[in-house]
């Protein structure tokens, strides 16, 4: 196995890896040392020097667990502990650490034969990774391994828009917690809160870098140093590059642009007389000082800090050099504290202005998609009206047929005997026996119309039609009225649980029943009586409820809000002060939580 890198000072680690002993290492060791009883004047030299070797590349895991062994057996405790203690400090500081560890550690379990299925897959990141990365450690610490190809692509989205500041957390939830169908990952509001914190830990910690941002990264890290005879470069342009080189070396370097709490912290350090020698104490004594000029701690918890054991936390210092140390950070922290306050603000505006001007420039990215898409939609509407047009005229002219001759002759014979024969249904026929059973069955339901004869010609569409002599018509025409009914239609009617459900309105949905949510109980009441027939009729519902008036209502909020990046709640009140008749805010949130169920 290849050497590791090494790590002269602990300064000299990755901020990942410091960040990670401070604010998790620490309090895992106050931990070990309560529960255990180690006493705490040993605790350094026994535990935390052996973990340190084989973080900062002095010997490997083997050998450092082989020290700690033997330092553990120094104390008094059993050995039955000692071995609770090893195990912890391999599952709580080792394996998040094993990237670090480039690969000793899998290797030493794997020949112990130690399974690490149930533990936890969260590990220390200190080197770049691209959304696509980002996104697979989200799922990871999530547990939810089985995410399919298309949500993954959505989570990795979601991770672009964020590192670049097109969204903030509030949208990423509501993001997560939308229907895939919808543009979102589905999940409830307990995953989505984790999975935004989790993003934006990792935000915090490492540089999130798009996939050809990482792999001129990685192509960086991996590039061997060029060697002028391989590369061609001749004589000339080596002392060229030479004397670049030593004029660069001259020039002085571009000063570092400090801010003021970097300021602050340097002042602070400058004037303070006994300052720690060891690195690791010195990191300690300035995340201290960071912290009260952050408002982080009080005063009083500086102090406290200050004398705390180094072996626990803190620096160690008796009560005279923590009064002196902490009257001197408390009297530049009244100095520097509205500059420091200013800054910070200064940074979000700065952030939210960066942020309008990403969301202007996507809403007229989408305006010229939305443009681009609605001119094809009226091209290609008006191909199938004119589609349908030569189909019809197709279909018109396949009907007509030639007249048969002998259909022809019977024709002739019946003009002959009968003379011109019309329509029958052109004349207005007297039947008063019909009427009056019309009258006889229907009594006060019906509405009776007095016809008027000459008003009462009703076109009938071209077919087989009887018809009648001239001599026929005319008697019909000089025969009495004949009364009509009128007024009798008859109430639509649902085509089973399915039209049910696929035509709720918003005022259906409201009268379904007292409150929002028992409304989509009702309506999942009838999709579980579809499901209990099968599970296609059950998916016929889900598909009609979607396309309800109702679900069209919803989806058009959901556009909207996309469109203009305000909240749905926000836009329907809005439509509701122009009084439009819309859903509230109670009704969106149980349609949310309704859709969220529906799940295969």
């Amino acid at each position: 196995m290849k050497e590791r890198t090494k790590y002269e000072k602990f300064t000299d680690l990755p901020s990942g890896v410091q960040n990670f002993f401070s604010e998790q290492a620490d309090p895992f060791y106050d931990g070990l040392i309560k529960d255990y009883k180690l006493p705490q004047d040993k605790f350094f030299d026994v535990v935390e020097t052996p973990v340190l070797k084989m973080v900062m590349g002095y010997a490997n895991v083997e050998e450092g667990l082989q020290f700690l062994d033997k330092d553990l057996s120094s104390i008094d405790i059993s050995e039955q502990q000692q071995t609770e203690i090893t195990d912890k400090i391999i599952k709580q500081i080792l394996w998040p650490l094993r990237d670090l560890l480039e690969g000793e550690l899998e290797e030493y379990l794997k020949t112990k034969q130690i399974e690490t299925g149930d533990w936890s897959q969260v590990k220390v990141l200190f080197k770049p990774v691209s959304y696509s990365g980002a996104a697979s450690e989200v799922i990871g610490r999530l547990g939810m391994y089985s995410m399919g190809k298309q949500m993954r692509t959505s989570l990795r989205e979601i991770v672009s828009k964020f590192v670049n500041n097109e969204i903030v957390p509030s949208q990423m939830k509501e993001t997560m917690m939308r229907l895939p169908d919808f543009g979102g990952l589905g999940f409830d509001q307990e995953s989505a809160d984790k999975a935004v914190k989790i993003i934006q830990d990792l935000s915090s910690q490492v540089k999130i870098l798009s996939e050809e941002e990482y792999g001129d990264y990685l192509t960086a890290a991996t590039q061997p140093e060029p060697r002028a005879i391989e590369l061609g470069i001749s004589k000339e342009d080596q002392d060229d590059e030479q004397e670049i080189a030593t004029i660069k070396a001259a020039m002085p370097e571009k000063p570092k642009v400090l801010t003021e709490l970097e300021k602050a912290i340097q002042i602070i350090w400058d004037s303070l007389e006994n300052k720690p020698e060891d690195p690791y104490l010195q990191r300690r004594l300035r995340n201290v000082i960071s912290s009260r000029l952050r408002d982080v701690r009080s005063s009083a918890e500086l102090l406290q800090l200050l004398q705390r054991d180094t072996k626990v936390g803190g620096l160690g210092l008796n009560r005279d050099q923590a009064d002196v140390i902490g009257s001197k950070i408390e009297s530049l922290y009244e100095e520097h504290r509205a500059k420091i306050d200013q800054e910070e603000k200064g940074k979000i505006e700065k952030q939210m202005a960066d942020q309008r001007r990403k969301i202007e420039e996507r809403r007229r990215v989408e305006a010229e998609e939305h443009a681009r898409w609605y001119k094809e939609k009226i091209k290609s509407k008006k191909q199938t009206e004119d589609d349908q047009k030569e189909l019809a005229q197709a279909l018109k002219q396949g009907m007509q047929q030639v007249q048969h001759p002998v259909m022809a002759k019977s024709l002739a014979q019946e003009k002959k005997e009968l003379g011109d024969l019309v329509p029958a249904n052109d004349v207005a026929l007297p039947n008063a026996k019909i009427n009056k059973q019309i009258d006889q069955s229907f009594g006060p339901k019906m509405k009776v119309v007095k016809r008027k004869p000459e008003a009462e010609v009703i076109s009938q569409p071209q077919g087989n039609q009887v018809k009648i002599s001239a001599i026929t018509a005319d008697l019909a025409k000089k025969s009495g009225t004949m009364n009509r009914v009128d007024g009798v239609t008859v109430a639509p009617r649902l085509s089973g649980l399915i039209g049910e459900v696929g035509a709720v309105s918003l005022a259906q949905f409201r009268r379904m029943g007292k409150t929002p949510q028992e409304s989509t109980d009702k309506v999942m009441e009838r999709l579980n009586a579809l499901e209990s027939e099968s599970l296609e009729k059950k998916m016929q519902g889900v598909k009609a409820w979607q396309e309800s008036p109702v679900m069209k209502m919803y989806l058009g909020l959901v556009a909207e809000s996309f469109k203009t990046s305000k909240p749905m709640v926000k836009i329907a009140e809005e439509k509701r002060k122009e009084g439009q008749d819309t859903l509230t805010a109670e009704e969106i949130e149980a349609i949310i939580q309704f859709n969220n169920k529906l799940h295969y």
